[in-house]
């Protein structure tokens, strides 16, 4: 290594190490300026919290965890300009890293599906994901159809109370998990879950009128 080299190595660790006492909502404003350095730092002060986010949803599949980890940095760093409040970057990373999980999951069921036979596939899965197998075949193409409309139901909700009821209901959290994963209350959480279930209910009972689906989230 030469002179020049050793010098510009120094000065990238002075940098970085000015960096590192940086907030995030500094950081943010230093990242959207063109500092690659400040992302940098933001990476490797939020990796555990990434990685904890989509391993809960993404398990046992080192190789899956690595990739929707990566991607969640990526698409963080591809919006960053678009983060309205710069200060909450880590409720909103985790938001990103709870949406990417969700999205690797759902492309492996949806190859997972394809091979499902009649042994009833996978029984942690929620209803509306996977049809019951054992059912005769008019029951099966019954669930399939309520399956298909309270996803419908779910996709259409406003993200405040959408996200709070797939974690709970999709990946099992409780509410204390989802509210340190969200950002929010723990009273705050309750509510929106207990909204959220009623407007559901609300909404696939007005669409099918005494729909077994609008029991789906009961209890």
């Amino acid at each position: 290594m030469n002179r020049s080299e050793h010098q510009s190595r120094i000065a990238r660790r002075k940098l970085y190490a000015a960096l590192a006492l940086l907030t995030d909502e500094e950081l943010v404003v230093v990242v959207r300026k063109g500092n690659p350095e400040g992302y940098q730092v933001l990476v490797e002060r939020y990796e555990a919290l990434v990685r904890s986010v989509v391993a809960k949803c993404v398990r046992n599949d080192p190789m899956t965890l690595e990739d929707a980890c990566q991607e969640t940095f990526l698409r963080a760093l591809a919006r960053i300009a678009d983060l309205r409040e710069p200060a909450r970057f880590k409720s909103w990373l985790c938001a990103i890293a709870h949406n990417q999980a969700l999205d690797t999951l759902r492309r492996q069921r949806q190859i997972s599906s394809r091979d499902i036979s009649g042994s009833g596939g996978d029984e942690n899965q929620p209803v509306w994901q996977i049809p019951d197998t054992s059912a005769n075949p008019a029951e099966a193409h019954s669930r399939q159809e309520v399956a298909g409309v309270v996803r419908e139901v779910l996709s259409a909700m406003p993200d405040l109370y959408r996200d709070p009821i797939t974690l709970r209901y999709e990946q099992d959290l409780d509410y204390q998990e989802i509210a340190e994963l969200l950002g929010k209350p723990l009273g705050t959480i309750k509510s929106l879950i207990h909204r959220g279930k009623a407007i559901m209910k609300e909404e696939l009972a007005r669409r099918a009128g005494g729909y077994e689906g609008a029991m789906v989230l009961a209890g």
